[in-house]
């Protein structure tokens, strides 16, 4: 800690080789050079000039593991004179993230990604309330603070879990939009596309079906929204089918609701280890949708 300032009761330590400086509660956002070990305290409510002055010896004390990094790690983050924040109350220190400097957001989207990966192995073999954050961070051998730089909380993570595998089943009928062929063929092909996706997703699914009544009450009806548009969208290729006349069913469309269910049973039969093939699970339960609309 710096001489002089004792630490704030809603200060944040952060420490990790690359990481996103936070404020709590704020969206305001200070990158740290990378490769440079950071371990200091950042202030949430810092004013005027002796804030740009606690900030700046801030900087001085980060550990150089490195020769030559220090000097890029100070010029990279200098602030420059229309950056310093004048002395009234009102205005906050902020220091911009530098060009370059960024975490792209292929990597942020990849720690995510690998978050969501140890996260769901663990909630799938341990269950939701038994697995803890620490086990988590212990698993990616990170601090909890990296955790909270990608997600808010446990719930946070559960919920991301949990709307992967519609998020991506209504990609897939994003792509399907234009396929070449008949209304037919673009309904088995996007039944059999969501099909493979619940199969890869398999944990992801599970967790989804077992822990729904854990998730936040906004996220279960953020990703129920989501699950009704899958329904409309297998419906509107249902009435394509009807449109050209190979569906006969005046209440065909009405069974999308139908073939979702089928779809969504399948990590009931089907799972690693499974005597069934993948190819046959697929087939199988994409020719039971289509006889739900009379096209066995």
């Amino acid at each position: 800690m710096i001489e002089g300032h004792r630490r704030p009761r809603d200060a944040r330590i952060v420490h990790e080789d690359v990481q996103i400086l936070r404020c709590s509660g704020r969206k305001d956002i200070v990158n740290v050079v990378p490769y440079i070990q950071v371990n200091y305290y950042l202030v949430k409510n810092v004013n005027g000039i002796e804030g740009a002055q606690i900030f700046a010896s801030a900087l001085k004390s980060i550990p150089t593991p490195r020769r030559g990094l220090a000097d890029r790690a100070r010029s990279s983050q200098r602030i420059s004179k229309d950056q310093m924040p004048k002395n009234n109350v009102g205005r906050k220190l902020v220091v911009q993230p530098t060009s370059g400097r960024e975490l792209k957001p292929s990597v942020i989207a990849y720690k995510r990604e690998r978050i969501l990966e140890e996260a769901g192995s663990l909630f799938f073999t341990m269950g939701y309330e038994a697995a803890t954050l620490d086990m988590l961070a212990e698993r990616l051998r990170v601090t909890k603070p990296f955790l909270y730089t990608y997600y808010r909380n446990k719930g946070h993570i559960l919920s991301a879990i949990c709307e992967v595998g519609i998020k991506e089943s209504l990609a897939a009928l994003d792509t399907l939009d234009s396929k070449a062929g008949t209304a037919v063929d673009r309904l088995w092909a996007a039944l059999a596309s969501v099909a493979n996706i619940i199969i890869d997703r398999y944990e992801y699914i599970t967790i989804y079906q077992r822990e729904m009544m854990n998730l936040d009450e906004d996220d279960a009806r953020r990703i129920l929204r989501l699950r009704h548009q899958f329904d409309l969208r297998v419906a509107k290729l249902v009435k394509a089918c009807q449109r050209d006349g190979f569906v006969k069913f005046d209440d065909a469309p009405e069974m999308a609701i139908w073939m979702g269910g089928l779809l969504s049973w399948i990590p009931n039969c089907y799972g690693p280890g499974s005597k069934r093939s993948r190819e046959a699970i697929v087939k199988q339960v994409v020719h039971a949708c289509m006889r739900l609309i009379g096209l066995g």
